[in-house]
């Protein structure tokens, strides 16, 4: 995956580490993280991953039709995503606690 970067909701810019595609169910990594530490790679394998399986039990719908906006639609789904994925990956908690994501 090529380098991506985008505006957070309080206006930083980030590196986009991880994806997942709904439209064509793709999962693609940075591969920026070979030179990181193997507990952010788990992370965010995990957490698109987590992703994968939010689209496929229809969670991404769900939240997008109860949500009164895209914006708050994308927070519900990144919320469910990174709660799923530090309870996934208890043995990383003080590591994924320690680091800010948005």
């Amino acid at each position: 995956m090529e380098p991506q970067w985008v505006v957070d909701d309080e206006g930083r810019i980030c590196k986009v580490l991880g994806c997942y595609n709904t439209r064509t169910g793709e999962l693609r990594i940075s591969k920026d993280l070979a030179d990181m530490p193997d507990w952010l790679l788990a992370y965010v394998f995990t957490h698109e991953v987590k992703h994968y399986v939010q689209d496929k039990f229809g969670v991404i719908s769900y939240y997008t039709n109860i949500s009164g906006s895209e914006k708050e639609a994308r927070r519900l789904i990144e919320d469910d995503a990174e709660e799923g994925t530090k309870r996934v990956l208890g043995r990383y908690t003080n590591e994924v606690q320690a680091t800010s994501f948005r």
